[in-house]
């Protein structure tokens, strides 16, 4: 049994009263499990817009809901930055090895539950991003998209470039991510993760490998 804490944004089953809850971890499909198909393609459609509508295309984007390692109780998911090389490492370390990185990507449950999927010492937030969450999780759920799609922050320290995307190349043995940026012509993979334009069309930002497996 895995068990994380969860944050509710009215989940009526949280024992606590004050919005704090640890559960079992719904088991997450792995990358290579994950549908493709038009139900992706129609939830990009919804919480662009959304996204749009609520001027969040800033601050949020979306991720295929899905894992690539698991994670024991007492450890995260962190990303750090090589700023330089704008080259991104992440891997699952101990939970007190966080320091004062933050939250930087969510998922969602049916019942109302959310829970922090990854770390990054260079993400940037807001003031309103509890309030953000709890209206995306809500929209999410309504829309019945909490299977399909996790949310991250957009600004963790990477520089945008529309020629550039970020491929993803995955060791799942040593439970970790390099994530290096790539011109979007000789990528050579499929998309696993996006940004948005200020209207809400979904921007292709993340790739994972041809075969989306570990390396």
């Amino acid at each position: 049994m895995r068990f994380v804490s969860i944050v509710c944004w009215g989940c009526p089953a949280c024992p606590e009263g004050n919005g704090v809850s640890t559960v079992r971890l719904l088991e997450l499909p792995h990358i290579d499990e994950v549908d493709n198909g038009p139900a992706l393609d129609s939830a990009l459609v919804k919480i662009g817009a959304f996204l749009a509508e609520k001027r969040l295309t800033g601050v949020f984007g979306v991720r295929k809901l899905h894992r690539h390692f698991l994670v024991d109780d007492d450890e995260v998911v962190l990303s750090i930055l090589d700023a330089s090389e704008q080259i991104i490492r992440t891997s699952v370390v101990a939970l007190n090895q966080v320091g004062a990185s933050q939250a930087c990507q969510w998922g969602f449950f049916p019942d109302g539950g959310s829970v922090v999927l990854g770390w990054s010492a260079e993400a940037k937030g807001t003031p309103e991003i509890e309030a953000d969450l709890l209206c995306i999780g809500a929209f999410l759920s309504r829309e019945g998209l909490t299977g399909i799609l996790a949310v991250e922050l957009v600004d963790c320290g990477l520089r945008t470039d529309p020629s550039i995307v970020f491929l993803e190349d995955t060791n799942e043995d040593a439970r970790t991510q390099w994530s290096r940026p790539v011109s979007v012509s000789e990528v050579d993979g499929y998309p696993a993760g996006w940004r948005f334009s200020v209207t809400g069309e979904r921007i292709d930002a993340w790739w994972c490998n041809a075969d989306g497996r570990s390396h």
